[in-house]
């Protein structure tokens, strides 16, 4: 599959986990037809299963991965400005490029046909359940804005700081320390020195806020600093049971934290390659760091994040920070 995830994970149907969906209440039975076309892939693609997502349609799965593959259904309203002279028999995948709809419809990722033989064939050939590096990178976003949030945060604080002690808006000063040739000014300079050295100069501690005010601000430019110099590891780790029952762990990795900054997939060549990770260990080879942080995440709320630590995807699916390289590539084929 060549298309980048960054345009087929805009669709939600793409992403659909099978354990958020709620089938409907409907009342019509089955078309015959449908469950025929439903019974044929059903030989043709071993340990698929189905779960009703309408009137005319089925979301298509398989009990070891927690996103659906795609839906199959049979209607009449399938085409995007007319309805269809007789049934048509419809798959659609994340793998497909249907070029007759633009990317931004759902009909770019169908395959049509009046023919059900045709239809279980592109079944066969487009219903994929999602990688492991497909996983890592549908929900990528969520721990890029974690991160951008938290470092934000410390950004926002040491504006405030800086505002209380210069009285002055803090944006140029904000836009300066963010570069990497940062040098301080020198009103900052003398400012410093004569903090640190206040023993020296007694009328600089006689207004003690300013004092405490100066001590923060320094504080929380260390602290800044600091922040911008780590270059965490960010992994995707899901947790699942493999087929003996024993409990086992996918690790991807997904990117360095850089600067307080996560690239986007938008612009990462690992994130737009259609690569499969094999890069599976037990509870007994896990690295110790990441069973440890696993188990901080566990006990937040779906979308906690705590810093150097990671985000909680789902109970099973979680992002982590480790500052350590693992030495666990990407670099794999399909």
């Amino acid at each position: 599959m060549g298309k980048k995830i960054t345009f087929w994970k805009r669709h939600r149907d793409n992403i659909q986990k099978v354990s958020e969906w709620v089938e409907p209440q409907i009342d019509n039975e089955v078309d015959p037809a449908l469950k025929h076309y439903m019974a044929a892939i059903g030989k043709a693609i071993r340990g698929v299963k189905f779960l009703r997502r309408g009137d005319e349609s089925y979301w298509v799965y398989m009990d070891n991965n927690p996103y659906v593959m795609g839906w199959i259904g049979r209607s009449l309203n399938y085409l995007a400005t007319t309805t269809s002279q007789e049934p048509l028999y419809v798959v659609v995948s994340r793998c497909v490029e249907n070029w007759k709809y633009g990317d931004y419809s759902w009909q770019h990722y169908c395959k049509m046909s009046t023919n059900m033989d045709t239809a279980v064939k592109n079944a066969r050939k487009y219903l994929r359940t999602m990688t492991p590096h497909d996983m890592a990178y549908v929900h990528d976003d969520d721990i890029t804005r974690a991160i951008q949030t938290s470092t934000n945060k410390q950004r926002d604080e040491l504006g405030s700081a800086y505002k209380k002690v210069f009285a002055v808006d803090p944006w140029n000063y904000l836009s300066a320390r963010d570069k990497t040739d940062y040098k301080d000014r020198t009103v900052i300079k003398a400012i410093r020195y004569l903090y640190t050295n206040k023993e020296e100069h007694p009328h600089f501690t006689e207004d003690v806020d300013f004092v405490k005010d100066c001590e923060n601000f320094f504080a929380q430019e260390k602290n800044y600093a600091e922040l911008l110099k780590k270059q965490n590891k960010v992994w995707y780790i899901r947790v699942y049971e493999d087929a003996l029952k024993k409990q086992s762990f996918e690790i991807t990795f997904i990117g360095m934290a850089k600067g307080g900054k996560l690239p986007s997939s938008d612009g990462s060549p690992v994130a737009n390659m259609g690569l499969s990770p094999k890069h599976q260990f037990t509870d007994k080879d896990l690295p110790e760091e990441f069973m440890g942080k696993i188990s901080v995440l566990t006990m937040l709320e779906k979308g906690g994040y705590v810093d150097e630590v990671g985000y909680k995807l789902d109970t099973t699916m979680f992002y982590v920070i480790t500052q350590a390289d693992y030495h666990i590539s990407s670099n794999t084929t399909r």
